[in-house]
């Protein structure tokens, strides 16, 4: 299975991204930042926001696993909008 995991460099992203790996899946992270993933893991940089980022990340992807988020006590509701949903 071919993955897209948003949000792969965070703490739980990047325990999710280990885990498919460990599965034998062809992992990519789409996330802000980069993170210390093991070899072969594509990184793809981008927000979840910006749908040209989103499209070249879905490319040729079986899954996707949302894990991108803001917590609810964010002060700017907008943000925490435009991220979850």
């Amino acid at each position: 299975m071919r993955c897209l995991v948003t949000g792969g460099s965070g703490y739980f992203g990047s325990l999710l991204v280990e885990r498919l790996l460990t599965d034998g899946h062809d992992v990519r992270n789409l996330d802000l930042l980069t993170a210390d993933h093991p070899d072969g893991v594509e990184f793809v940089a981008g927000d979840v926001r910006d749908r040209a980022v989103v499209a070249e990340a879905v490319a040729d992807r079986d899954d996707v696993f949302h894990n991108v988020a803001q917590v609810p006590l964010a002060i700017d509701h907008h943000l925490l909008r435009s991220v979850n949903v």
